[in-house]
């Protein structure tokens, strides 16, 4: 079970780095960003994703309870795709 679970956090930590990575060669084709301008977009993703994860998850898990916010998060992902 563990194996299976270290797998699974490798293979998402490898889609995160292809994301990051994707994103600075799409954003320098498509707007013709540089260095700075991408470094300053992920470090605002980054700070928005740990507000959300320090701040707002705690928040709406007291809310709604941890199975409702597991269903909300996963219907949202699936919106967004």
């Amino acid at each position: 079970a563990v194996g299976r679970l270290a797998a699974v956090v490798g293979l998402a930590a490898v889609a995160q780095y292809a994301l990051h990575a994707s994103w600075v060669l799409s954003t320098r084709e498509r707007y013709g960003w540089g260095p700075r301008l991408n470094g300053l977009s992920l470090m605002a993703a980054g700070a928005l994703m740990a507000a959300v994860q320090g701040g707002l998850v705690g928040r709406l898990s007291a809310q709604l309870g941890e199975r409702r916010l597991l269903l909300v998060g996963l219907a949202s992902a699936a919106v967004a795709q």
